[in-house]
């Protein structure tokens, strides 16, 4: 597909998937099962064995977003260069409309 405005529902497709329980639950549980760790003492007393703890769980989230995004890529059938460019045009659709008075909720 070409960067045209036929690639409009890749971006809707994501902005839908982004905001659904397909993406929120594992996203959600993940952050609330590992926010245990990230309590303010630990930002004071900062430990080489903390700071290690803090970038496994930031590599594991990494990893749980991208195996998310591909498969949402992969359901679809589309590229990541497809879905890059349907977030560009978009940009850069909304930089060249005049701001509107009403937001979007």
């Amino acid at each position: 597909m070409s960067g045209s405005d036929d690639d409009g529902w890749v971006f809707d497709s994501l902005v839908n998937f982004l905001h659904g329980a397909i993406w929120k639950l594992p996203v959600m549980g993940f952050i609330e099962e590992k926010s245990v760790v990230f309590d303010p003492d630990s930002y004071n007393n900062m430990t080489d064995d903390k700071e290690e703890e803090f970038r496994k769980i930031h590599e594991e989230y990494k990893a749980l977003v991208d195996y998310m995004l591909t498969s949402f890529m992969e359901d679809l059938q589309v590229t990541p260069e497809q879905v890059e460019e349907s977030c560009r045009l978009r940009e850069q659709n909304n930089k060249s409309q005049p701001e509107s008075h009403i937001t979007k909720v």
